[in-house]
């Protein structure tokens, strides 16, 4: 029976942990923490375990595992943000195996700093042995077979309002709002806002109901980990959020206080945050969410596969331990390599499978061929476009593209106060970086245009209704007819409207676009774009053109 310490033993997670860990009976189990009398509670109600004070803080760390001399010690205490590594290095000079259930982007992927000394201690030092980066790598190792070119990754979380939590999670949450992140997309890193990208996220399996619930982002090791180690280096974006949207959305409301420099930082409220979650306690209900999609290509054919995970019965806080649980069996059966790297791709998604069997947890995997927008409106049209044509419109999950543009702009008062309010760039030569965004059939397309004087950027939809492209700015909405002449894609106003009110076609904007390759020259074969807007009675109000080349 091999003896493993857990710190925050008696925590949220700790607690779930140890009591499978004690049902298994492979184990002695020294339950940890600062609070001795909690620890001794626990362990008197469990069979092969004993208390012990130990606060991960401390400088007699390396005292406490030369006396008590665990195979493996596990922290479940955290927080992980900002933290320390003094476990780790305890552990290190003890001789002993070490595991987090860290999900700390920084702290999961600085743990490598360690690698040379826990490979001389010979013992494997893992981080990250929680839903995330250990639970979705599984997933997304699973999802991605068949596919040639993977576009995208989205993972979102949705935890029951009635989930047990500590107060490392609650400082994890609040250490997270407001601030600035880097995430991978267009094939390049963008700085974004942690707990903003706000979205209404839908969880079904088989015929059951639609749970519909707002996720935001939040940062995990999965943005730098899965764009640097799966084919085609996707976008990865990470969402999570409590089951009540008026919690989301009140943290969504705290994060532009941080992330305008009013305040430093929420952490210092995460003492309030659980007594105040548990005044809500009595609402939602006891069920958890887990979804993972990825966007990708196989023989150009564009393919989305989603993993659904439903947890029931407030078995959901159950699930982050199951890699810790996994990854100490491994380590008892030598099957893991020594020195210090994340948990990310230790793990198969069957392996998880097996420990989900007898919990109220159930899983399951779809898989659907997709047309892209441009596809589905213009039918069999779209295979007379040209080459350059046809793939910067091949726009699936998340795709990007860069090049040149210059930019005129009308000269009237009444033209430029137009081009202002649509958000177009003043006159002169850019460097310009497009943004595809795909999201359930709508594709959002970000324009950003800079030089040395400065930096401009705008935003439009396009949908599909009937056969018309719909491209909205903001209330506007403009229906489009487009074709193909030759190998050049057409693009015909039809009709427009203000917040769905239909407008004459005589009083609206008269856009002239028109997208062709480029057949000679140094930028032969790139994508060439040449956009005109008039106005009745204003007359030209901005046109711009350039080329572009896919990321």
């Amino acid at each position: 029976m091999k003896k493993i310490l857990i710190i925050g033993g008696y925590g949220g997670f700790g607690k779930r942990l140890i009591k499978r860990l004690s049902e298994s009976g492979d184990w002695h189990i020294i339950i940890a923490g600062r609070n001795k009398e909690k620890a001794r509670k626990l362990s008197s109600k469990l069979k092969n375990c004993e208390p012990l004070e130990c606060d991960r803080n401390s400088v007699n760390l390396d005292k406490i595992f030369q006396s008590v001399k665990p195979y493996i010690v596990i922290d479940a205490a955290g927080p992980f943000q900002n933290s320390h590594y003094n476990v780790v290095k305890s552990c290190i000079a003890s001789d002993i195996h070490y595991i987090d259930l860290a999900d700390s982007r920084e702290f999961v992927l600085g743990i490598k700093e360690f690698d040379e000394a826990a490979q001389s201690a010979g013992v494997s030092i893992i981080s990250g042995a929680s839903s995330v980066p250990a639970l979705s790598r599984a997933v997304v190792d699973k999802l991605v077979r068949g596919m040639d070119e993977v576009c995208m990754v989205n993972i979102s979380i949705s935890a029951s309002n009635r989930a047990s939590a500590g107060n490392s999670v609650a400082h994890a949450i609040l250490n997270n709002i407001g601030k600035p992140l880097k995430i991978w997309r267009s094939k390049q890193w963008q700085s974004y806002t942690g707990w903003q990208m706000l979205r209404r996220e839908k969880f079904q399996i088989g015929n059951q109901p639609i749970a519909r619930r707002f996720t935001a982002l939040v940062d995990v090791p999965d943005h730098e980990i899965l764009p640097s180690s799966i084919n085609g280096s996707p976008s990865t974006i990470f969402r999570a959020g409590p089951e009540l949207s008026f919690q989301t959305l009140f943290l969504w409301l705290c994060s532009w206080p941080v992330k305008w420099r009013w305040i430093k930082s929420l952490s210092s409220l995460s003492k309030f945050l659980l007594p105040l979650q548990s005044l809500t306690s009595f609402l939602g209900s006891d069920t958890s969410f887990m979804k993972i999609e990825v966007k990708g290509y196989n023989d150009n054919q564009a393919m989305l596969k989603r993993w659904t995970l439903v947890a029931r019965d407030d078995h959901g806080p159950d699930i982050p331990t199951f890699p810790a649980e996994l990854i100490a069996e491994m380590l008892v059966n030598k099957s893991l390599k020594k020195g210090a790297y994340h948990a990310s791709g230790l793990l198969k998604l069957e392996q998880f499978d097996l420990k989900f069997n007898g919990y109220s947890i159930e899983t399951q995997i779809d898989e659907e061929n997709y047309s892209t927008l441009y596809q589905r409106v213009m039918g069999d049209e779209y295979q007379k476009l040209s080459p350059a044509v046809q793939s910067l419109h091949r726009v699936f999950g998340n795709e990007g593209a860069s090049g040149k543009a210059s930019v005129k702009r009308g000269t009237s008062f009444l033209s430029k106060c137009v081009a202002l309010v649509g958000g177009f760039p003043p006159a002169g030569n850019y460097n310009i970086l497009m943004d595809f965004v795909e999201d359930d059939g709508v594709e959002s397309w970000t324009r950003n245009f800079y030089n040395e004087t400065g930096h401009h950027k705008f935003t439009s939809h396009l949908s599909q209704s009937g056969h018309y492209l719909i491209e909205r700015f903001g209330p506007m909405r403009f229906y489009f007819d487009i074709y193909s002449r030759d190998g050049a894609l057409i693009m015909d106003i039809k009709k427009w409207s203000i917040f769905n009110i239909p407008m004459p076609l005589f009083l609206g904007p008269k856009p002239v676009a028109t997208e062709s390759q480029i057949t000679e020259g140094p930028e032969k074969g790139s994508f060439c774009f040449d956009v005109q807007i008039l106005m009745p009675l204003i007359g030209e109000v901005v046109h711009y053109k350039g080329s572009l080349n896919r990321l």
